[in-house]
């Protein structure tokens, strides 16, 4: 898959993704930090949508809202490390341990438990990385 950073430039990624037909290759919305309106287009072309520490902010309400609309099959965690620190570590040097804050802040974002999103998230991350189970 494609793995896309957009910043401030949505018109522009959804073109040039509707154009490229990027159904057919599968992408992932890397670090989304758009709205509900967004994070629905970019799933109308069969993306999946990450999040990073910034769901966790309080003073994210775009974030707060795209993340309560994507599917619980096309839902991704990351860090984005080392910057965008989830809360409670706000602030300090980003790490992949710290992936755990994302996880519990989409689970009471999607009034879940973090378990739940934690097996969604695995079972997508290998599904649109083609990665195989340990046997």
């Amino acid at each position: 898959p494609v793995s896309i950073h957009s910043r401030d430039a949505f018109d522009d990624t959804y073109d040039i993704l509707k154009k490229a037909h990027v159904e057919d290759f599968g992408a992932i919305m890397h670090s989304f930090t758009g709205d509900a309106t967004w994070g629905q287009r970019f799933l109308d072309l069969g993306l999946y949508i990450s999040y990073s520490g910034i769901v966790s902010f309080k003073n994210a309400p775009e974030e707060h809202a795209s993340a309560k609309i994507v599917p619980n099959d096309r839902l991704l965690v990351e860090t984005d490390a080392p910057y965008l620190t989830p809360t409670p570590y706000r602030g300090r040097q980003n790490q992949p341990g710290y992936t755990r804050y994302v996880v519990e802040a989409l689970a009471k974002l999607r009034e879940t438990t973090p378990e739940v999103i934690a097996k969604q998230t695995w079972d997508n991350a290998h599904r649109i990385f083609g990665l195989k189970e340990k046997a």
